[in-house]
Parts: C-alpha cells; sequence; structure tokens
C-alpha cells in the first residue's frame, strides 16, 4: 500500500516539475525573442539612410523595422502607416523592448518609426544618421513628436 502512494507522490511531483519547466520555457522563449530582434537590429547600426530602403545597403524607417522582425522570423507590413495598425496600442509608460514607437514628423498622422530598446531608448532608420539609437523623449526633436507604440511580439 505504501509503496502505491509513493508512486503516486512521485508521478504527481513529475507531473508538476514538467509543467513548471514549461512555463519557464515559454517565459525564456518570449524573453529571447525580445533580445534577438534587438541584436538583430544593433547589426545594422550605421547603415545609410535610403528612401524605399530595405537592406543593409539602405533602409528607411519601415523597411529598417520590416526587415529587422523578419530576421526574428516575424512579418510585418511594409509602411509605416501599415505598421501602425498592427498588434496592439501601448502606453508609453508601459513600453517593452522590441515595440514599435511611432512619430509625427513630416505629415499628420505616424511618419516615422523605431524599435524600443529599453532605457528610453529606440533605434531607427533617421534621414540625417542612418540606423542611429535615439532618445525617446529628446526635447528638441523626438520627444515632441511621438505618437504612439504598438506591440508586435
Amino acid at each position: 500500500m505504501a509503496r502505491k502512494w509513493l508512486v503516486a507522490i512521485s508521478t504527481a511531483f513529475v507531473i508538476s516539475f514538467i509543467g513548471t519547466a514549461n512555463i519557464q520555457a515559454e517565459e525564456e522563449t518570449s524573453q529571447k525573442v525580445e533580445d534577438v530582434l534587438i541584436s538583430n537590429a544593433k547589426t545594422h547600426l550605421g547603415s545609410p539612410y535610403l528612401f524605399g530602403g530595405t537592406s543593409h545597403e539602405g533602409f528607411d524607417c519601415s523597411g529598417f523595422s520590416q526587415e529587422v522582425f523578419k530576421q526574428t522570423g516575424i512579418e510585418i507590413p511594409r509602411t509605416t502607416g501599415e505598421q501602425y495598425k498592427i498588434g496592439t496600442a501601448v502606453k508609453k509608460k508601459d513600453l517593452q523592448k522590441g515595440d514599435i514607437v511611432f512619430f509625427e514628423t513630416v505629415s499628420k498622422g505616424p511618419s516615422h518609426l523605431g524599435i524600443f530598446l529599453g532605457d528610453n531608448k529606440f533605434i531607427h532608420s533617421s534621414s540625417s544618421k542612418g540606423v542611429a539609437i535615439s532618445n525617446l523623449d529628446d526635447p528638441y526633436y523626438w520627444g515632441p513628436r511621438y505618437l504612439g507604440a504598438r506591440r508586435v511580439l
């Protein structure tokens, strides 16, 4: 009789352990996707800006984000306006690594975007610097032009 109880308890322990391991693996996988996305984005630092560009030889902002997400295994639309419609809206105070941040620069509505890195920084393809990292709250340019963010991951 004691042996049956021991087998039952051992089985319950193993099932519990496997369930916990699966949850931890899922959490680690989602964190890894964000880290891979950011790592992929940073490989393009210094790439030049090119209107309509979609490769390391030259990117515009939405071509850059589309390529980085694609390298991470996630397909997103090509243009800034289309990317502004995907995923889930995120409040600025709730931003997480990998969120797409949008700005109003040349016209009303989303006209520029980047990928949030954390620590109030984002990476983007700037027409003046190419792929670069900027401060989200830069009081001289990006801060006043911030429009919103979307979570795709």
